[in-house]
């Protein structure tokens, strides 16, 4: 109203110009919300440290991203320039540029130190340039710490990290006076449990660092470096600690010559975490299993290895440990929800390490009908209609006649293409992603023709679809037909809800007559267009409410059903004709009490060897048949009459207890690597009439052997062995 009332006495092509640059700075405001930068507040010295920048922006709108450290620009990323990554020098920050791990949403500083310490942030410059469009996120401040020991404060082994500077601070501060006659030394135990003094310090005076020519060999052997400049009373500083720098250390509070306070430590120098290879398939389809390991390739143990989704820690239940390197990540059935960044962390006692990998889940694509006339006339016209969905994922259509691909048609720019020339003659105006129109057909174009669907990533299993049915050309052709494409009635259904059944059906360029819905072959619902005063009849029937006003010739809306409603339910088309065509589909749907309730118990992992046991709990008087499934194979039915049942059938495969095992009940024994997999229960109200349906995983580890672990024989089920050191002699050894 403003706008309106400010411009009024503007020419038209003015006031145009302003609302263009108020919603212009309208969308300038709805990005700047959007950018968010993301980074630990602190790190410790040597680790990688990750930045990200979150932002909702399309790549094809930025001009660039750029990464700065307080006011100075370390990091720009161009799309679209050679170079289109440059990296600007500034202290205290090295920038990671393998393997993709510095772009335009993230950057990697490795090797921190304590120079790297300092406010980040990122910007973006989008365009068009000519609007000037700058977003800033918010600094964040980053404080690398030093690596430090106390000692004298455990008695367990306490770590630094290998290439980095190690502080150690003794636990006898307070009893060093600064009178002169009180001095701090540092001590190293050898082997010989001799004490090897290498540091001497008072508090009045800077470090002094013995240096016989002994003692020199000495630290350099070990490698003990002290960095004196930056030494003092409160912390000793070692240059660059080693393999060799690990052992015992003492610090001792002297003075006239006695030992005032003494504290040890046992301190271990090791590697710090490198994460390996960690990455999914590029996409794959919805309802299919994926997995992903993550591994440590480099530094000591112990290592804890975590997930996260979106930065979202996820459940335990998909995770399952491999070994004290590596941890597989397991999605059983996938979802479109499942999409996202995954982030995966290995952290031992002086550092962490992460990796992402990105995981895109896709709606399958599934031709739901393929339309061909049966039987066709020599000289006329036949069409041939491929219905799929959903259709905003498919990228190419392919009609194949008799194993010849013949026509395609591209639907992300709707460009046709003739493959291979044959005799038959395609009507190119009438053909587009669903309709193959063929001209002037002949008995010589009589066969099998074949609709294939692909997406975008066609090359993926479960991306695609296909579909073939058969036509024959004759002299006389046929009568008039109507088709039923597709019937979609759910399985089962809550008593007392709502639910539409839905009738597709191809009139094959004839007129409707009506439409008839049944249910156990009593007529619920009619629907004639013709009749212009009263198209729609309800016929009453106990348990089905029919909703007059929602109802069509496609939809039977049914309202707080009952019980009763459970059963067969049809939808008959008929068209006009000399004589009338009719066709009909048929469905079953359950309908079932709200307090059926249902879940899978199934052991998350079991040694191989060894007996398990799994769960289908339910709760339902009605329940016909209990069905369990390993991998989509069946190897258990039984029949149900209330809390009696009968085996209908048993896979020898699976080792199954009979004996002690029941409906709701399985018993496996000596399990073994084929039982690993999906396992699924099916609870059924009637003969192939689901219920409801649960599955589970469940994986069979392998027996090993740790070689040193113990003395005597050791047992294996399958050869499979982890060796503890580089090195180990087989003299002697003896292996049952």
């Amino acid at each position: 109203r403003i706008l309106k009332n400010a411009t009024m006495k503007l020419p038209v092509e003015v006031r145009f110009q302003g609302v263009l640059l108020f919603l212009a700075a309208a969308i300038h405001v709805g990005y700047t919300a959007k950018l968010k930068l993301l980074a630990p507040e602190d790190a410790s010295e040597g680790e990688d440290v990750s930045l990200v920048c979150e932002y909702a922006i399309q790549e094809k709108d930025i001009y660039s991203i750029k990464w700065y450290k307080g006011s100075r620009e370390f990091f720009r990323v161009t799309p679209g320039e050679v170079p289109e990554r440059q990296v600007f020098k500034v202290s205290g920050v090295k920038i990671d540029l393998e393997d993709g791990l510095s772009g335009s949403r993230k950057v990697t500083l490795k090797d921190s130190e304590s120079r790297t310490t300092g406010r980040y942030r990122c910007e973006l410059v989008l365009k068009p340039l000519s609007f000037n469009q700058t977003l800033k996120s918010k600094a964040v401040k980053i404080i690398v710490k030093p690596l430090q020991v106390l000692v004298g404060s455990l008695d367990s082994p306490q770590y630094l990290r290998r290439g980095v500077n190690g502080h150690l601070i003794c636990a006898c501060g307070e009893e060093l006076k600064e009178d002169g006659a009180s001095v701090l030394v540092w001590l190293f135990a050898e082997r010989n449990g001799n004490q090897k003094e290498f540091a001497r310090m008072t508090p009045a005076q800077q470090p002094q660092h013995r240096q016989p020519k002994e003692d020199i060999k000495y630290a350099r052997k070990k490698g003990i470096n002290v960095d004196v400049s930056q030494s003092n009373t409160e912390r000793l500083v070692l240059k660059r600690v080693g393999r060799r720098t690990s052992g015992t250390y003492v610090c001792q509070v002297i003075k006239e010559e006695s030992v005032m306070c003494a504290h040890t430590a046992s301190i271990r120098v090791i590697d710090a975490p490198v994460m390996g290879p960690f990455s999914f398939p590029p996409s794959i389809s919805v309802g299919r299993p994926v997995s992903a390991i993550c591994s440590a390739a480099e530094g000591h143990r112990p290592f804890s290895i975590s997930f996260k989704k979106d930065g979202v820690p996820l459940k335990r239940e998909f995770v399952m440990t491999l070994d004290g390197f590596s941890s597989q990540l397991l999605i059983p059935v996938t979802t479109l929800e499942d999409s996202g960044v995954y982030t995966c962390s290995a952290s031992n006692p002086v550092g962490r390490a992460t990796t992402t990998a990105k995981l895109t889940v896709l709606r399958r694509l599934r031709i739901k009908s393929l339309v061909v006339p049966s039987v066709a006339k020599r000289g006329t016209d036949a069409n041939l209609y491929c219905n799929f969905a959903p259709l905003m994922d498919a990228h190419t259509v392919t009609w194949i006649a008799n194993s010849v691909p013949i026509f395609a048609f591209y639907l992300h720019n709707n460009t046709k293409e003739f493959l291979k020339e044959t005799s038959l003659t395609v009507n190119v105006d009438k053909s587009d992603g669903t309709v193959l129109s063929l001209h002037n057909v002949q008995p010589q174009h009589s066969g099998d023709y074949t609709c294939k669907v692909e997406g975008s990533h066609a090359h993926l299993n479960g991306v695609q679809d296909k579909k073939k049915q058969h036509m024959s050309v004759t002299e006389t052709g046929m009568e008039a037909e109507v088709q039923i494409l597709s019937l979609d009635v759910p399985s089962h259904i809550v008593k007392g809800k709502d639910v539409e059944l839905y009738c597709e059906f191809d009139l094959l360029k004839y007129s409707l007559y009506e439409v008839n819905w049944y249910h156990n072959g009593d007529t619920v619902f009619r629907h004639v267009p013709q009749n212009k005063e009263e198209p729609k009849v309800v016929y009453p029937k106990e348990g089905i409410n029919v909703d007059r006003e929602w109802s069509s010739a496609n939809y039977l809306s049914l309202q707080d059903i009952g019980i009763a409603a459970s059963g067969t339910y049809s939808c008959e088309a008929t068209i006009n004709g000399s004589p009338f065509t009719t066709a009909s589909k048929s469905a079953n749907m359950a309908v079932i009490e709200s307090s059926f309730v249902m879940d899978i118990i199934v052991p998350k992992e079991v040694a191989e060897g060894e007996d398990t046991d799994m769960r289908c709990e339910f709760q339902d008087r009605s329940a016909a048949t209990l069905s369990w499934f390993h991998d989509d194979k069946i190897f258990l039915k039984a029949s149900l009459n209330g809390r009696r049942f009968k085996f209908l059938h048993v896979s020898p495969d699976m080792n199954i207890d009979e004996d002690a095992s029941t409906a709701r009940l399985v018993v496996l024994r000596n399990v073994s690597q084929s039982h690993s997999g999906i396992y699924r229960c099916e609870v059924t109200t009637s003969p192939d009439l689901k219920v409801a349906v649960r599955s589970a995983t469940m994986a069979v580890r392998g027996s090993h052997v740790i070689l040193g672990s113990q003395e005597g024989p050791q047992y294996l089920l399958q050869a499979r062995l982890h060796c503890l050191a580089p090195v180990i002699s087989l003299d002697g050894l003896k292996l049952l």
